[in-house]
């Protein structure tokens, strides 16, 4: 399962509080029990499958199943035996072996046999002392009794001295060779004594089972974990008197039921959970090992102090991926885990891959196989991806330090599985999109069979740049190989085409694609803005703002992405005409022609306050790493005005622009489902796949 803000939300067939339960499929249909430690139904007999959700009848002795559908059998027992079981007989002993069972008790007997059930032999006699009836039943002699008149009753009379007090004058029991026979509701030796039937008092335990198991007639029937007479005591496993163990981080206290907990374990929980950081820097609640944040704060610790008035939020870890700039971030929206990849860390090329959350802030992600891993790059482009496949960070193309001086670049197409920490190249069958760096890919998490779209880029070759406008898709789903798929070329077959371009923005996102900015090789930087439907491929629309109609900047190395909650693409930061950017513009390109001006309001909250280090803004920068999560912003390193490189990490959150006093923030969205008219089934996260200059 995964994390999510101190509650587990657990993956398909887990469950419980902490995703360790093991769920059986379908709950077994009620027809079985289900096994929580390994995940598997024992059905109830008769039933089948691996959730019991068919009945099959038990091969049974004496008898056949016959299929009437295939979902329902019929039981047919042999001759002589009855359903359900095939087991019993029709007739009584089966007509004693002797006889056919024609129906339920209706023996047809064999010769030299006769009775109900075929049990008298016609050799049978009732000896010198009776004579036969036709029912085959001996009627005795006076004085005889018996099956075959063999008792002489009056020889049994004649013992009956032998029987202490008569067995009670005979009245109470039959004295049979000297022992007492006693009738009902007698006993004893002399049959003497008379058993009363007890009445319907009530049930009495000791300490009415100290309210720890029910009280039967036999005594207390004790609850699991408890024993004794009165079930006072309790029962631990293993030897260990605390609940759970004290779950492995603690030892008990001699009381026997509390926890000495290790460091930083909350003993009112039984040493289960974390005691939460920092008390929550006392802007939140601590919940099972969690902060619950207030409103304005976030973080592990809630120390981050979320901006009010489109502020920027400094966020402070003691590791970090170092100082880099051309670097890429991409994020899974449904755990809102951000993945940074590669760049120029100290004019070093990088090819390590960190991953950032909220509880743990920055940690690297050491691949388990070291030689399979891509080459160190800057100017590649990444996305994350929560497909068929697993959750995965893809990685096309950019380029390498020179070598004789001509700068190798990629083509390549890697995917790193986050949660088994391995490095795939992902083979490409047919042709392929051409070495470039400074591409955007994205992906359309509605779209299925699931693909990976990319534009443009820049090659240096020969004297001069090469821009590209090509449009590829690579389909996910082209082959059982889960590290393969197919690149196909989608031509422009409209009039307007996008020019050839680099450093650009790319969004695909409800079957519409969106192309902006960039630098184009006719000119320093552009903003234009294009569109296609997936539909109408190669059908390419302009979006045109001319007059007084505002839009952003032309602009290179910006941040881009789309946002799900409210269909808005944004755009920030960058660099053009000689200038650094930090302003933030958004569009809706179903239905807006024009861009709306998102940039933050000069008021002397925008400055650093010595009292509130976490506030402030960013310095001006170009090549920084970016994401849109959520509504939320987060931009890594770059390099400023001064070609310093950087290392700080900020938040820029959307939901709280223009916040009014006593407004409730929006409740952060996780995932959003989508109906698809296909015939398969996939999950997908509405992960933001950007370009991340």
């Amino acid at each position: 399962g995964q994390c999510n803000n101190g509650t587990c939300v657990c993956n398909d067939r887990f469950g419980g509080d902490s995703c360790a339960d093991h769920l059986c499929l379908n709950e077994c249909m009620g027809n079985g029990v289900c096994d929580l430690n390994t995940g598997n139904c024992t059905c109830d007999t008769g039933f089948t499958e691996e959730d019991c959700s068919i009945f099959r009848l038990p091969l049974p002795a004496h008898g056949q199943i016959r299929s009437v559908t295939p979902n329902e059998d019929l039981l047919e027992c042999d001759t002589g035996y009855a359903p359900p079981t095939c087991i019993d007989f029709l007739c009584y002993r089966n007509c004693s072996g002797h006889g056919l069972c024609l129906s339920a008790d209706n023996c047809l007997c064999d010769a030299g046999w006769i009775g109900s059930n075929c049990s008298i032999s016609v050799n049978y006699t009732c000896g010198d002392h009776g004579q036969m009836l036709n029912n085959g039943n001996c009627l005795c002699d006076d004085g005889f009794s018996g099956p075959r008149c063999e008792t002489d009753d009056n020889a049994i009379k004649n013992t009956t001295q032998n029987c202490p007090n008569n067995c009670t004058n005979t009245d109470q029991g039959k004295c049979i060779n000297g022992t007492c026979s006693c009738y009902t509701p007698y006993s004893g030796e002399d049959c003497s004594i008379k058993i009363i039937e007890a009445t319907c008092a009530p049930l009495v335990c000791t300490n009415n089972c100290s309210d720890h198991g029910i009280c039967t007639k036999f005594g207390c029937k004790c609850h699991a974990g408890y024993l004794g007479d009165d079930c006072s005591t309790r029962a631990y496993p293993r030897g260990y008197p605390c609940p759970n163990e004290c779950f492995g981080n603690g030892q008990c206290k001699a009381d026997s039921v509390s926890c000495w907990c290790d460091a930083g374990y909350d003993p009112l929980n039984n040493c289960q959970y974390l005691l939460c950081p920092d008390n929550c820097s006392a802007h939140g609640v601590c919940d099972k090992g969690k902060c619950q944040c207030d409103l304005g704060w976030a973080g592990f610790n809630c120390h981050i102090e979320l901006p009010r008035r489109n502020q920027w939020a400094l966020i402070q870890c003691k590791e970090t991926p170092g100082k880099r700039y051309s670097s890429t971030l991409s994020a899974d929206i449904e755990t809102n885990d951000i993945f940074l990849f590669g760049g120029l860390s100290d004019s070093q090329l990088t090819n390590d891959i960190w991953k950032y959350t909220e509880s743990d802030c920055w940690s690297e992600l050491v691949p388990l196989d070291k030689t399979v891993i891509p080459h160190p790059r800057f100017g590649h482009c990444s996305l994350f991806s929560r497909n068929q496949y697993g959750r995965r960070v893809y990685v096309f193309g950019g380029q390498s330090d020179p070598v004789d001086g001509i700068a190798p670049y990629y083509e390549d197409l890697w995917a790193f599985d986050v949660d088994k920490l391995l490095w795939f190249q992902m083979v490409a069958y047919g042709p392929t999109p051409s070495s470039r760096s400074f591409a955007s890919i994205s992906t359309d998490p509605e779209e299925y069979p699931p693909k990976i779209y990319l534009f443009g880029g820049s090659k240096f070759e020969g004297h001069d740049y090469e821009f590209y406008d090509d449009l590829w898709s690579y389909d996910l789903s082209t082959t059982e190989n889960s590290w393969g798929g197919n690149w196909k070329q989608i031509y422009c077959t409209s009039k307007i085409c996008p020019k050839g371009r680099s450093a650009h923005g790319l969004t695909v996102f409800g079957g519409l694609v969106t192309v902006f900015g960039g630098k184009e090789k006719d000119s320093d930087q552009t903003n234009d803005l294009y569109t296609m439907d997936i539909k109408k491929p190669g059908e390419w629309e302009k979006k045109l703002f001319g007059g007084l109609v505002l839009a952003p900047s032309p602009r290179t190395h910006f941040c881009y992405g789309y946002e799900w909650s409210n269909e808005f693409v944004y755009t920030m930061t960058g660099h053009g005409e000689g200038l650094v950017y930090e302003d933030v513009w958004r569009i809706r390109p179903f239905e807006m022609d024009f861009w709306e001006d998102m940039n933050p309001k000069q008021d002397p909250s925008t400055t650093p306050d010595p009292t509130r280090p976490n506030t402030g803004k960013p310095l001006r920068r170009e090549s920084g790493a970016c994401v849109l999560v959520n509504s939320q912003f987060f931009l890594y390193g770059g390099m400023d005005k001064a070609q310093f490189q950087l290392n700080d990490f900020w938040l820029y959150d959307f939901r709280i622009i223009n916040l009014k006093p006593g407004q409730s923030l929006p409740a952060k969205r996780h995932s959003h489902s989508h109906s698809h008219s296909h015939s398969h089934s996939h999950s997908y996260s509405h992960q933001l796949l950007f370009r991340v200059l």
